[in-house]
């Protein structure tokens, strides 16, 4: 069985939740606990050897199916009492990094979370259909994540720019990527205005027409407070629209005046 050593991720002494941090500190991942040692500890409380594989992208995870099914809806769904393997694809946007940090969670590890892993944990908590572990009917890692985005990143002007930015890199496919973007630019609007000179604009003007119709969709839907801030920005955004659309009509041109339309449309409608 390959080690947690093989996913180059260092052992380190694990805090309980109680004592959860919520400093933005580096632009970095904390240390995940060692999945091995769980998959080890299971193997041995329990007498079972792991009997499910899962891969993702080029990483194979040997697990244990009961610790897995019982937080994983997605795989409750996929796996049956025959199966073997599963494997995680696109448009999943789950990595091997993401995967062994859920699944650490499932052996009874909260992940320790960042502004680096916090969008794609929530993402992975959407996707996989991540669910609490019983005892009082919490959804674990989505109320964790809900808590670590109130408390280090709605009011953080560096954390709120890392997570809108590792958000985009998840668009188009992932909603929940989507709404933490929607909630970044609002954290971002409130904390620096809206002057066109700041790095986190810069970065939504940069975006496709297609992603920025997807964070303008989440915006409108959020509150009345919200359009406001999304008729701003999209004046921003259609001051750089002229090139993007360029560009877009060269690689979609079937696709550009239904696109025009739709973004200039939604992006005034209440």
């Amino acid at each position: 069985m390959g080690g947690w050593n093989d996913l180059g991720v260092v052992h380190t002494i694990y805090e309980e939740e109680d004592n959860e941090d919520y400093s933005y500190s580096t632009s970095t991942s904390p240390p995940l606990p060692s999945l091995q040692s769980c998959v080890d500890a299971w193997t041995r409380a329990t007498g079972i050897q792991p009997d499910i594989i899962i891969h993702v992208q080029d990483q194979c995870f040997h697990l244990h199916k009961d610790p897995l099914l019982s937080r994983i809806g997605y795989l409750r769904r996929h796996v049956t009492s025959a199966a073997a393997a599963v494997t995680l694809s696109p448009p999943l946007h789950i990595t091997p990094d993401t995967f062994a940090a859920v699944s650490a969670s499932c052996y009874g590890h909260a992940v320790p979370l960042s502004p680096s892993n916090l969008a794609p944990l929530r993402v992975a908590a959407d996707v996989l259909d991540i669910s609490g572990d019983g005892d009082g009917g919490d959804d674990d890692l989505r109320r964790r994540t809900e808590a670590y985005f109130t408390n280090a990143v709605s009011s953080d002007r560096d954390a709120a720019d890392h997570v809108l930015r590792s958000c985009l890199r998840l668009l188009p496919d992932a909603e929940a990527a989507a709404s933490l973007a929607s909630r970044c630019v609002e954290s971002l609007a409130t904390m620096e205005g809206l002057d066109g000179r700041s790095g986190w604009i810069d970065g939504v003007c940069a975006l496709s027409a297609e992603e920025f119709q997807i964070i303008a969709d989440s915006l409108r839907a959020r509150s009345a407070r919200s359009l406001d801030l999304l008729y701003r920005i999209a004046d921003l955004y259609l001051k750089v629209l002229p090139l993007i659309f360029k560009m877009y009509y060269l690689t979609c041109p079937s696709r550009f005046k239904i696109t025009e339309k739709r973004l200039h449309r939604n992006t005034r409608e209440n």
